[in-house]
């Protein structure tokens, strides 16, 4: 199910998945936050997947809780753009698996996704996808690779990307990014 605004560069991703991937992609007009008319066509479409901001997830819980039955075809939330609350997240696991995607819109959108357990905790922003390279420069996430966007239109601001001896393109990212035993924690913007 489509939930974002088109505006939002996270859209793309929802819409590109399911339509590559075969499946059918269900539009929707209500705010994630409309909870009543989600759930409804989360159980009408058979609704498998969704993306939702995690502002969101106390309502959906609560809903879940009180009405399982219409969210018995929701398998996989995928959640991101904020930190999410820890203990609403682990209500969450006992009734779907869930899916911390991050990333800026100059790195293309998604750059890593953390797999949702029992001992997430709410800042690991996961494992750098495919084709991604992620490396923490004093504190700050770097993201590199063919994705990375090549700058912006105003040149003042291109300082962020830069090109390294081995051909790479990256992108400073201004998150503040700790690297802790295999795990990229994310500690908030640097600016």
């Amino acid at each position: 199910m489509w939930l974002l605004n088109s505006a939002f560069d996270a859209s793309l991703s929802d819409i590109y998945s399911a339509l590559f991937s075969g499946a059918h992609l269900i539009i929707s007009n209500e705010k994630p936050s409309q909870i009543k008319k989600i759930s409804a066509l989360i159980e009408k479409h058979n609704v498998s997947h969704v993306d939702v901001p995690p502002v969101v997830f106390s309502v959906w819980l609560k809903d879940m809780k009180k009405y399982p039955h219409k969210y018995k075809s929701l398998r996989h939330i995928i959640f991101g753009g904020e930190k999410a609350n820890a203990g609403v997240v682990q209500e969450l696991l006992k009734y779907v698996s869930l899916y911390n995607a991050y990333g800026p819109t100059e790195a293309t959108v998604c750059s890593s996704v953390c797999i949702v357990d029992k001992e997430w905790i709410a800042e690991d922003i996961g494992l750098p996808l495919p084709g991604v390279l992620y490396k923490v420069v004093d504190g700050e996430l770097h993201i590199g690779g063919s994705h990375v966007a090549l700058g912006y239109d105003n040149p003042k601001l291109n300082h962020i990307f830069y090109t390294d001896e081995a051909g790479v393109r990256w992108f400073a990212s201004g998150d503040a990014v700790e690297y802790i035993n295999q795990k990229y924690l994310y500690k908030g913007r640097l600016d």
